[in-house]
């Protein structure tokens, strides 16, 4: 069958399929999530719920640390993409363990394509986070 046939004959089905003629095709419904919208609050809990400075936090959306800044400042807002993340972590704080996007060997912290970090950089970065009175 040509190309051009295969086309014809799924515009067929699909015309069948309007007009209520079943031609046993199967018909998959899905339906996906709407991406949320964040206030800068929710992004810094998120992030602390990571457990995770700004920087690391940062290189696991992939976007750089000053963005980060801002969304926690409300002088910007994250955009779809970076949304959907922001979701998937709120979600699972260890999304970005779990998926391979942060790796720790031997007391390092890796994140894909960026400079290991050392466990005690990675705290000290996360303290710094902390809001005044907290305890790591």
């Amino acid at each position: 069958m040509s190309r051009y046939d295969e086309i014809m004959k799924g515009l067929q089905e699909a015309l069948e399929y309007t007009q209520g003629v079943s031609n046993g095709t199967q018909i998959h419904r899905i339906e996906i999530q709407e991406v949320s919208d964040f206030q800068p609050e929710e992004i810094k809990m998120i992030r602390m719920n990571c457990r995770m400075s700004q920087s690391l936090f940062a290189a696991c959306v992939g976007v750089t640390k000053k963005a980060v800044e801002a969304w926690e400042g409300g002088r910007s807002h994250p955009d779809g993409a970076a949304r959907r993340i922001l979701g998937l972590m709120q979600t699972n704080p260890h999304f970005a363990e779990d998926n391979g996007i942060l790796k720790t060997q031997g007391g390092i912290y890796e994140v894909e394509g960026a400079k290991p970090m050392h466990a005690a950089q990675a705290v000290a970065q996360y303290k710094k986070g902390l809001p005044d009175g907290a305890v790591f």
